[in-house]
């Protein structure tokens, strides 16, 4: 059902998912699992982030933190990535974002180890740092990122940004040297990122 919430606010469909977001979160209350509460208002978030209602969107997503850890280390991190991916003051996604690392690297594999580097790009970004924002978008550019709902339209919304920003040959030789990179040390750079701004 959290699914429905999510393609409702993909759909741009503001009364279906303001219909469902309160009906899958008291279905989440009632069951007290900390993964399906994280995962009920990830849902919300992502929906009301879609429909433009950002401060909705946070206010739900920092609603879910509350359980996202103990939900999980998957939960943990996709939810923290999600909520950082919608906050457009570095500050308060470095802050959001900064407790992953650890997690990413003694727990998960795959396309879990890029949603980090992806938020580090967007922090970057955001704080005029658009040759390192290039560097980590080129590390976060891998095929299993196709899995990653969320994180597609931000990656392209990203490269469109910056490569605006430092113009097409200096995107193109950062966003190289980015895909050269190692998930150790993608991870090392994205870390050091989030450590310097928050």
């Amino acid at each position: 059902m959290a699914d429905l919430v999510v393609i409702a606010g993909d759909a741009g469909d503001d009364r279906e998912a303001r219909r469902l977001i309160p009906e899958v979160i008291a279905l989440a209350e009632r069951l007290r699992i900390p993964t399906i509460l994280s995962v009920a208002y990830d849902s919300a978030g992502l929906a009301l982030a879609q429909l433009g209602a950002h401060q909705e969107a946070r206010v739900m997503f920092e609603r879910g933190l509350v359980h996202a850890n103990a939900g999980g280390p998957i939960t943990a991190v996709s939810h923290r990535v999600h909520h950082a991916l919608i906050v457009d003051d570095p500050n308060d996604a470095a802050r959001i974002i900064g407790p992953v690392f650890r997690t990413v690297r003694e727990q998960l594999t795959g396309f879990y180890l890029s949603e980090p580097v992806l938020v580090a790009a967007k922090i970057a970004a955001k704080s005029g740092r658009e040759r390192v924002a290039a560097r980590l978008l080129g590390a976060a550019h891998l095929p299993t990122w196709a899995g990653a709902y969320v994180g597609i339209s931000e990656f392209e919304r990203l490269v469109s940004q910056v490569r605006t920003l430092l113009g097409d040959s200096t995107f193109e030789h950062e966003s190289q040297l980015g895909a050269q990179l190692s998930t150790d040390d993608a991870l090392q750079l994205a870390e050091e990122v989030v450590a310097a701004t928050g």
